[in-house]
């Protein structure tokens, strides 16, 4: 399609694959992958044009092998063009030089800075930022009447902001870094959604009629797997011998991407060890796929699938063991399963640090979602004191 641009202060016309789009004040970009497949992205600039040179960029990113990236900009709120020495500038450079986030990360990213912060700063001159302007933007964001955001969200804005200025900083563009002394709002503790052992007895009994579910369902009751952990097993990861499964990607999704395999969310491979019940049910589960495929699935095949070959659907796994959840009347979450198996490990004594290295969790995430563990292991405890010396 033929597209009329300015550049270098010329009006040219040239012929782009793909196509551009406008909806509800953002523009999109849509071209064809080196996979062949359609692809549609948020796309960085201001308005059309902008959008068009962004299309541009992604078919001769396509045309080198390389992965086209973009920045969301919403066309009622532009983004300002990003003058060397502003805020708008840091952030385009940050994001183009950041190749070790994980495509979730930079995603969230990319929506944040341009949702938030450009429009906030984006014309300011970097070093000219203060702590006092960034508590006043973390105010504004909790107490506006459209909306206000949540603590949980102005931490991870403010931690971006770190992340920007730390880089700022590395890179001469500043000298201090103002979001080091600026104050959060307190979140407040998290729910956790769990349930006791006879509870995941309960699960287990009724994962027996959830067909191609039920393994993926009962890897999440022996093990506290992240859904994208499990969905991202592959047989390459499975021991029968040790009796362990090995962590090391996870299947996330990407907005404009869909679906991606990438690393686990720490950047830490695990393993994990699994009971005799689970090798039994992974056992059956590959003599099945052995005798549907007439061999045995490869390594680097996924374990929990719907076809033998691509993996299951997160969204599928969600809301599949939600239905299981409601007609067994269970009352929780298929995430709710990873809490449960935590809690009962940490209220049955296994320390903090061997939870957390089964599990994939920081020992701070032990600290404070898990408090309510924490506390009946110091009842347990209390008793054991007694026990052995005496009331005396």
């Amino acid at each position: 399609m033929k597209y009329t641009i300015r550049e270098n202060g010329k009006t040219i016309t040239e012929k782009i694959p793909g196509a551009v789009q406008e909806f509800k004040g953002s523009w999109y970009i849509l071209f064809t992958s080196a996979e062949g497949k359609r692809v549609k992205r948020v796309a960085p600039g201001v308005g059309k044009e902008g959008a068009v040179k962004a299309l541009r960029a992604a078919n001769e990113a396509v045309a080198k092998g390389e992965e086209p990236r973009a920045l969301r900009v919403n066309a009622s709120n532009p983004a300002p063009v990003a003058e060397e020495g502003t805020f708008a500038h840091l952030c385009t450079r940050f994001i183009q030089l950041a190749d070790d986030l994980e495509p979730t990360t930079r995603r969230m990213y990319e929506l944040t800075i341009n949702k938030h912060l450009i429009p906030k700063f984006g014309k300011q001159a970097i070093e000219s930022i203060t702590t006092l302007n960034l508590v006043e933007f973390y105010s504004e964001l909790r107490n506006r009447d459209a909306k206000p955001l949540s603590p949980k969200t102005v931490k991870n804005i403010h931690s971006i902001l770190l992340a920007l200025f730390k880089n700022a900083i590395a890179w001469k563009l500043c000298p201090s870094n103002p979001a080091t002394g600026a104050k959060i709002p307190k979140q407040k503790k998290p729910t956790v959604q769990h349930t006791d052992a006879d509870g995941l007895k309960k699960v287990i009994q009724a994962a027996d009629g959830a067909g191609i579910y039920r393994l993926p369902f009962l890897i999440a009751v022996y093990t506290g797997m992240r859904r994208g952990e499990i969905a991202g097993l592959q047989w390459g990861d499975y021991d029968k011998g040790n009796q362990t499964l090995k962590v090391s990607r996870a299947v996330a999704i990407v907005s404009g991407q869909g679906h991606v395999v990438k690393g686990t969310k720490t950047d830490r491979h695990r393993t994990v060890d699994i009971p005799p019940v689970l090798c039994d049910v992974l056992d059956a589960h590959r003599a099945e796929v052995t005798t549907r495929q007439g061999e045995e699935p490869r390594a680097d095949e996924f374990v929990c699938t719907r076809d033998g070959v691509n993996h299951l659907s997160l969204k599928e796994l969600s809301e599949k063991f939600t239905e299981l959840s409601k007609a067994s009347e269970l009352g929780i979450t298929l995430h709710g399963l990873r809490h449960s198996m935590v809690t009962m490990l940490l209220e049955n004594g296994v320390p903090d640090h061997v939870v957390a290295a089964r599990t994939g969790h920081s020992i701070h995430t032990m600290e404070t979602t898990y408090a309510h563990a924490s506390e009946s292991s110091l009842r347990v405890a209390s008793d054991t004191v007694t026990r052995l010396l005496g009331e005396d």
